[in-house]
């Protein structure tokens, strides 16, 4: 999947939504619409920034985000006060 379906921001009662492993590269502003999503499983796509409208997201605790193309974060992620700290440790062989 190299795109979120807008169809998913019909799905208002949504918890958990795993979209890991994927070529997403962004996500739908219609996602701010998931006011009951408490995580957010973005590990493996090929994003390089944190959409404000999941910062914003008033439930969402656990956002994964490790092996993507990061290379900014919104300002506005201190404010994110439901977000738990999580770590990623890379493994090497």
């Amino acid at each position: 999947m190299v795109a979120v379906p807008d169809v998913i921001a019909k799905l208002t009662s949504l918890r958990v939504l795993g979209l890991a492993q994927n070529e997403l590269t962004t996500l739908p502003e219609s996602m701010a619409s998931l006011m009951a999503l408490h995580e957010l499983e973005l590990e493996g796509n090929q994003l390089t920034t944190v959409p404000d409208v999941l910062v914003d997201m008033p439930s969402l605790a656990m956002l994964g985000l490790a092996d993507n193309q990061l290379t900014t974060l919104p300002d506005s992620i201190g404010n994110a006060t439901c977000l738990i700290p999580t770590w990623h440790w890379a493994e090497s062989n």
